[in-house]
């Protein structure tokens, strides 16, 4: 009798003890599930592989589509050298008023005009921060880099990002000097000239340049062709990150976390005037939007990150939505053909933009077609003169069965005749 009255009561403790939680599973939102739809088409569709990384402002939701692997971020590395340069401005340590001189030394090839300059030219910080970001100046990113540190710019980089999301940020020389190295050790011999004058070399006759400036011969070499050694290269993890990583910061830098609101405003204003993405990301948004962006280009590798916003609503009714993206397209044959996977991965973001309209109202006379958004505000109107619309139409589907002038699209209702129709 005592033996079962002990077995009740175990089985008793049992069966009240606390259960262990399962962990909740988050269905994805609308926008995730249509996004993931358009991207996986595209990465399998396209050459090259597609990594790419979504942050809705607003909510902070993210997408991610092999966003956590290391990718090779070439020059949108300049962003990251902006921040930590200008977190220096915002505690007193450097001036954007601050001038360097230029040394022959310093010239880097790549971008921008300051290669041009003769030594002893005198440079705000204003301007390489600038030069940098709107013109992707190589010679400008590493005397930024010079000037903080590198050791300093890669300890300050670990404060803000998260662990584990970036390998070493190193200059732009030294990402020359690293690669080449992989054909052959020599290459340390080079000059910063050298690289200037070895990149002015068509690609097709560079490694022959190359062997020619070292005295080497093919069987010298360790690695069969110079895009053969980046890739070597970029298996070593430096100036590398995960895309998930790099817009985190982003999205850190939009809310305010990581500069003063000037330091935000200046880096973000250079950002949208950047000069060398016009066939990427950009090219594929719709008219109306702002994207505050940063490019990279490497063998192989082509990357395109930044803020994408509406431009504030007059009158204000509310914040302007924003999305933070970072992507990068590896394996391709062309830079073309990578800038044409931006192109339309800009198309699917600028969309989500668009989907968010609740309303699509035709009036009776057929001469306006209004998207309304949730608050009523209208964003395009006037079909025949309106820019943004003409934009915006390529995301709907005429819909013959309610009218020619009826639109419908995922999650938008479509309109004829002056009635709503729900879709």
């Amino acid at each position: 009798m005592l033996r079962e009255i002990w077995i009740i009561a175990i089985v008793f403790l049992i069966a009240c003890s606390p259960r262990e939680q399962q962990p909740a599973t988050v269905a994805p939102n609308a926008w995730q599930t249509a996004l993931e739809d358009e991207v996986t088409r595209l990465d399998v569709e396209s050459e090259g592989t597609l990594g790419v990384y979504v942050q809705r402002l607003d909510d902070g939701s993210e997408f991610h589509h092999a966003s956590d692997k290391k990718w090779y971020l070439a020059s949108t590395t300049k962003v990251l050298v902006a921040i930590v340069a200008l977190q220096h401005v915002d505690s007193g340590e450097l001036s954007l008023e601050h001038r360097v001189t230029l040394k022959g030394s310093d010239h880097v090839d790549g971008g921008g005009t300051l290669r041009f300059r003769p030594p002893g030219t005198r440079i705000s910080v204003r301007t390489l921060l600038e030069q940098m970001l709107t013109y992707s100046d190589s010679t400008a990113a590493d005397l930024l880099i010079k000037l903080v540190g590198e050791r300093e710019l890669n300890r300050q980089l670990a404060t803000f990002a998260e662990a584990g999301s970036f390998g070493r940020i190193t200059s732009l020389l030294q990402v020359r000097y690293d690669a080449y190295s992989m054909l052959h050790t020599r290459a340390r011999e080079l000059t910063n000239q050298d690289f200037i004058r070895l990149k002015s070399v068509p690609i097709s006759g560079r490694l022959q340049a190359f062997m020619n400036r070292l005295n080497l011969s093919r069987s010298d070499l360790g690695a069969s062709s110079i895009e053969a050694a980046f890739e070597r290269y970029y298996e070593t993890g430096r100036n590398s990150g995960t895309l998930s990583g790099f817009g985190r910061v982003l999205a850190a830098l939009w809310k305010g976390e990581l500069l003063s609101s000037g330091g935000t405003a200046l880096l973000l204003r250079f950002m949208e005037r950047m000069r060398t993405g016009e066939h990427r990301i950009k090219a594929g948004l719709p008219t109306g939007l702002k994207f505050a962006q940063k490019t990279g280009t490497q063998s192989g590798r082509v990357c395109n990150v930044g803020i994408v916003r509406e431009t504030a609503p007059e009158p204000p009714r509310r914040k302007p939505r924003g999305v933070v993206v970072a992507a990068c397209v590896a394996d391709f044959s062309r830079p073309a053909a990578a800038e044409a996977v931006l192109q339309k991965l800009g198309r699917a973001v600028g969309a989500l933009f668009v989907r968010e309209a609740a309303v699509a109202r035709v009036d009776r006379s057929w001469n306006k077609l209004c998207f309304l958004e949730r608050d009523g505000y209208c964003i395009a109107s006037s079909p025949d003169n309106s820019s943004r619309l003409q934009q915006a139409l390529p995301y709907f589907q005429e819909d013959k069965r309610r009218g020619k002038r009826a639109f419908r699209a995922q999650g938008v209702a479509c309109a004829s005749g002056g009635k709503s129709y729900p879709y």
